[in-house]
């Protein structure tokens, strides 16, 4: 637990995030012409629901699942030169030739399909979830590919944070409740970036609409990844793959309500919070 953790290195990239991949940015850079169907990009904040989305599209015998890997991410450092996001790595990511560019999501293909076990003809699931502000890469990168975003009641999602003890440094911002609401600020003004710069490239999945209604909404993720019906995907909690996320016990499981609205339990203690997330 770092308790002196500060949400100021993680606020200056959130930020270079979206003033570097602005408008101007994509009019000087526009996708690659190479499709590949196969990556379906799941993201979201961490507990939003996006274990439960992967669990029922990798029980359609078309996907295999790769779970949180960090191969985009990896992929991406090289694109930017090994360096820190700026106008120095982005210029180097321009001035990268299209085959340089191809290579580099080749290889990516190669290790997801090599780690997920995958054939040529399938489609796989990265839901590495720091992907939220790879969009604008994933978009010239990867045009075939799909992106789902899961959205899940604000104080739910943050609540649901707090309460789980991660093992990865990566979510030292999870331990106090202030920078959790300050990462879910900047991950929707983030998200928000993307939509406005490419309207309908990202298919937005209601957590809340899939426990009320899962037959439509599960009905309506196949079709937006191009996957055939497969009575599979709605037993879901039946599939045995090995699951590493916190999740890994609530997706045995079928669908049920009984962690929304969870938070109002505490909220004598959590509604000062409440306003800043609205």
């Amino acid at each position: 637990l770092n308790k002196n953790y500060s949400f100021v290195e993680q606020k200056k990239n959130f930020n270079k995030v979206i003033s570097l991949f602005d408008k101007h940015f994509f009019e000087k850079n526009l996708p690659v012409t190479y499709l590949d169907y196969r990556p379906i990009f799941i993201i979201g904040m961490p507990r939003s629901g996006t274990t439960l989305i992967e669990q029922i599209l990798s029980s359609h015998s078309n996907v295999a699942a790769c779970g949180e890997v960090n191969f985009l991410d990896a992929m991406i450092n090289n694109l930017l030169n090994n360096k820190k996001l700026s106008k120095g790595s982005i210029k180097f990511f321009e001035n990268l030739s299209l085959d340089n560019k191809l290579s580099y999501v080749e290889t990516y293909l190669s290790s997801i399909e090599n780690f997920s076990n995958s054939s040529k003809m399938q489609k796989i699931t990265d839901k590495s979830l720091i992907n939220f502000i790879h969009v604008g890469l994933i978009y010239l990168l990867f045009p075939g590919a799909k992106i789902i975003n899961l959205i899940r009641n604000p104080m739910d999602v943050c609540f649901s944070i707090y309460k789980t003890n991660f093992d990865s440094n990566y979510y030292n911002w999870s331990y106090k409740f202030e920078t959790i609401i300050e990462y879910f600020q900047y991950y929707k003004k983030i998200i928000n970036h993307w939509d406005a710069l490419f309207p309908g490239r990202i298919y937005h999945l209601s957590y809340e609409n899939l426990i009320k209604d899962p037959n439509n909404e599960i009905k309506g993720l196949l079709s937006y990844c191009d996957l055939s019906y497969e009575k599979s995907c709605f037993d879901f909690y039946n599939n045995k793959r090995t699951v590493l996320t916190a999740s890994s016990l609530q997706v045995r499981n079928k669908i049920n309500n009984n962690s929304i609205e969870r938070w109002k339990n505490y909220e004598k203690y959590l509604g000062i919070f409440s306003d800043k997330l609205n």
